[in-house]
């Protein structure tokens, strides 16, 4: 089974912690978008969120089974699912 890769961005995770802000897991984050979509997560990184959305999110790279990529975010504090861009969203929905 290869092994997934996880990038972190270390400053963001240190200001998370310095604000007092609990954030879930990055494999959380990736059983999240797994139980949405038939495929696997790649790689994540947590970054700001933008203007719409809560301070730290998870930017996830999902692959679906059909080999088409997405782009998921997920609130980091609260592993709510927030957004997916990509082609074969429909396809790739577990219902």
């Amino acid at each position: 089974m290869p092994r997934r890769r996880a990038l972190l961005a270390f400053p963001l995770a240190l200001l998370a912690t310095a604000a007092g802000a609990e954030t879930i897991p990055l494999a959380r984050a990736f059983a999240i978008a797994e139980d949405r979509y038939r495929g696997r997560a790649l790689d994540g990184a947590i970054v700001r969120g933008r203007k719409h959305e809560p301070d730290l999110v998870y930017v996830i790279t999902f692959r679906t089974d059909a080999g088409d990529i997405l782009r998921i975010r997920i609130d980091a504090e609260t592993g709510a699912f927030l957004e997916v861009a990509g082609r074969g969203q429909a396809e790739a929905l577990r219902r």
